[in-house]
């Protein structure tokens, strides 16, 4: 993992029986806190669909240093240390570049061809559709309409469009689909 790219903090709890609105609450303190943090680019929380099911909260930060920052924190020892006595399961996890779009409540990613579909099918349309919106601005900066020079550019629009703004909306729209196999196979090494 690159010390530059951009770094997501996965944390995954099983909140004990009763304790929810508490773990919400403390959830939301946690959100406001890490908000503050240089580096922090945003938030994805997938709450549990089942009684016994998991929380993921995932934190992503420009830097592995600024999800460092996060990670050893005072703050963050002290939030933890707050709700400690109601998770009965808790893991974390660092990633980098990319591989948050795909990162889920289970061990295994989807399957390969899916996140092969899912990402062409985000891409291909911004490369029809980004380029013509672009036009006008390379006409008025020459510099940056210079061959080369204005596919950087472009390829730089398109992957901050797809990082930031559609493919963590449309992984989760897709969530049962893509994690289907996932969650199958998941469930089945972690009998109840």
């Amino acid at each position: 993992m690159s010390a530059d790219e951009s770094t997501v903090f996965m944390v995954r709890h099983r909140v004990k029986t009763g304790a929810r609105p508490r773990y919400e609450a403390w959830l939301e303190k946690v959100l406001h806190t890490a908000n503050g943090y240089p580096g922090y680019q945003g938030r994805h929380v997938v709450r549990p669909s089942e009684p016994d099911g998991e929380y993921v909260i995932m934190l992503r930060f420009a830097a592995l240093d600024d999800a460092r920052r996060w990670i050893e924190s005072d703050d963050r020892r002290g939030l933890v240390a707050e709700i400690r006595e109601i998770i009965e399961a808790d893991d974390t996890l660092l990633k980098g570049g990319i591989d948050f779009w795909f990162t889920l409540p289970t061990e295994r990613r989807p399957p390969a061809w899916k996140q092969w579909l899912v990402t062409t099918s985000v891409i291909a349309p911004l490369t029809m559709i980004v380029p013509p919106l672009l036009a006008p601005l390379f006409e008025a900066a020459r510099p940056l309409g210079v061959y080369g020079v204005r596919h950087v550019v472009t390829a730089a629009v398109i992957v901050a469009i797809v990082t930031f703004v559609i493919m963590p909306r449309y992984v989760r729209l897709l969530r049962g689909w893509l994690y289907a196999e996932a969650r199958v196979a998941h469930k089945a090494s972690h009998p109840k």
